[in-house]
């Protein structure tokens, strides 16, 4: 299949992310985002030390995951290591207990359960 990575994560990825109870907010990044206030909310290109992430997912303003997003035709897995790395780029003060809960590559069944979990 030849889809963009843009295209994968709007068609795909927020699609996804808005359909689940309740809604995940995407918003994009800036620098006067108070991400204490976020709460099911989908950050796009966060910055981390390592680079730009395509998704930071907060809850009750805690940071729990990373998700990069890649096109269809790439595999997931081959990504995830892109994804710890932007994880363990995050400041410090985001990461719940030092560490963040997931960093998960654009393979969005894989962890639809952990965002579905999403408290409002």
């Amino acid at each position: 299949m030849h889809e963009s990575e843009w295209k994968t994560r709007k068609t795909r990825i927020d699609r996804q992310l808005q359909a689940l109870n309740p809604a995940w907010e995407i918003i994009p990044y800036t620098p006067a985002l108070n991400t204490s206030e976020l709460s099911c909310h989908a950050v796009e290109e966060y910055p981390t030390l390592n680079g730009p992430a395509d998704y930071a997912l907060f809850v009750n303003g805690n940071l729990l995951g990373i998700l990069e997003a890649k096109k269809v035709a790439v595999d997931p897995w081959n990504v995830l290591e892109q994804a710890k790395r932007y994880a363990a780029g995050c400041p410090n003060h985001h990461r719940p207990m030092g560490r963040l809960q997931c960093a998960v590559s654009a393979c969005f069944k894989r962890y639809k359960n952990l965002v579905r979990r999403c408290p409002r």
